[in-house]
């Protein structure tokens, strides 16, 4: 059952990421039609599979070995830390995480909570780092002076320290945009994790002692204070 779990991962983690080996593998065949998007698509298929890859082998590590060997460790730390914000939200499933640990482990509602507590973290930090700009984005930025129309392409203006300037306040433009894009993808998957989590740590709470939810669940919310987190406390605090 344990290498099941690991082997229906990779399995879907090989299929989804088969393009991108591909494209490794054989760069100058794709290289006339690719773009942009497809490059991002690439990176995002990888990221998916890396999630996927160091969930199982921390479960698994906790089945093979223990959870506080010092590998597994490195394996839970690297997943918490070392991955895409978005994508990690996105395809850390705690229920999923929860049945997982439920099978190795006789008593796994610390461990469980210990990992989704440290994930909640993570994603509440990434979303405050990465912020949506103050400065306003525009579509068309306009040219210092204007004696040319907003959008203009820069090869246009004759002008060279004008031409800089202009070229200056697009790629500034941009990064706003990019940055602000981020700070909305990073958002939205977050909610939606707080909202998955929520309802599996309130499943838990319901079979605790009210001791072990105060000591396991509900005192550390409150400290931490996460995003989201008030109708939980609402529902641990009911049960």
């Amino acid at each position: 059952m344990k290498m099941k779990f690991v082997n229906t991962v990779l399995a879907g983690m090989l299929l989804g990421t088969v393009g991108v080996f591909s494209a490794i593998a054989n760069p100058e065949k794709d290289r006339a039609v690719r773009t942009f998007a497809s490059i991002q698509a690439d990176v995002n298929a990888l990221d998916k599979a890396y999630v996927h890859t160091i969930l199982a082998a921390y479960i698994d590590g906790i089945a093979v070995a223990d959870a506080n060997h010092p590998d597994v460790l490195a394996w839970r730390d690297k997943l918490v830390t070392q991955t895409d914000p978005v994508m990690l939200a996105n395809e850390f499933h705690p229920r999923a995480v929860r049945d997982s640990m439920t099978k190795i482990v006789d008593d796994s509602n610390e461990l469980v909570i210990d990992l989704l507590f440290r994930v909640w973290q993570q994603l509440e930090t990434e979303a405050e780092i990465n912020s949506q700009s103050a400065s306003p984005v525009s579509i068309n930025s306009q040219v210092p002076g204007g004696k040319y129309p907003s959008g203009v392409d820069p090869s246009a203006i004759e002008d060279p320290a004008l031409r800089a300037e202009y070229e200056q306040a697009i790629r500034e433009g941009r990064n706003r945009a990019v940055q602000n894009n981020r700070a909305v993808a990073i958002q939205q998957a977050y909610s939606r994790f707080v909202r998955r989590v929520s309802r599996v740590l309130a499943d838990i709470g319901s079979e605790l002692s009210i001791n072990d939810r105060e000591t396991l669940l509900i005192s550390p919310i409150r400290e931490s204070e996460f995003q989201g987190s008030e109708e939980l406390l609402k529902v641990l605090l009911s049960q």
